[in-house]
């Protein structure tokens, strides 16, 4: 989830090398995204899917309240390109063929599984096995015993879509 939290990850792992948006090391790869990579469309967009920011506004008061019969999540347009740079390696890391297993490690808690999930779930083309890193805390130890404790993906789809409910919430909100 966060550059902070992969490098400790890393450092624990014996991922050293340095790369281009990534540690490798050891046999594994750690990389990270930056927060927030998707939200939930704006309430424009589910009436004009050809709707661009700036454009002109397309509801009126009378269209109001809406509530979207399918919640739609995109790609957060960032104008920092080493953010857009980022999603980018981190889908062709997901898709090498080299990798068989991927493991989730965005914070223990419902916004973090949404963060990484909505990363994998939008760019991940091959089928993977993927495991959920819960970590509590960044200790050697918690890290080691995460890696050795990790469960299936989706034995957290629950925390999962309670987390969308929360995005949900709010954006109703």
């Amino acid at each position: 989830e966060k550059p902070s939290v992969a490098k400790t990850l890393a450092k624990v792992l014996g991922a050293y090398q340095n790369k281009d948006g990534y540690l490798e090391g050891s046999g594994c790869i750690v990389s990270w995204c930056f927060g927030h990579l998707y939200e939930l469309y704006d309430l424009e967009q589910y009436f004009d899917k050809d709707y661009k920011k700036g454009d002109k506004v397309r509801w009126s008061m009378d269209r109001l309240p809406f509530y979207p019969e399918k919640w739609t999540f995109r790609y957060a347009p960032r104008e920092d390109a080493g953010v857009k740079k980022q999603i980018g390696i981190l889908r062709e890391l997901m898709n090498r063929e080299d990798i068989h297993v991927i493991y989730a490690a965005g914070d223990a808690d419902r916004e973090g599984e949404v963060i990484v999930r909505l990363v994998i779930d939008n760019n991940l083309r091959t089928e993977k096995e993927l495991l959920r890193l819960w970590l509590p805390a960044l200790t050697p130890e918690t890290i080691r015993e995460g890696i050795r404790e990790a469960k299936p993906e989706a034995e957290y789809e629950r925390l999962y879509q309670a987390g969308k409910t929360r995005a949900a919430v709010d954006w109703l909100m």
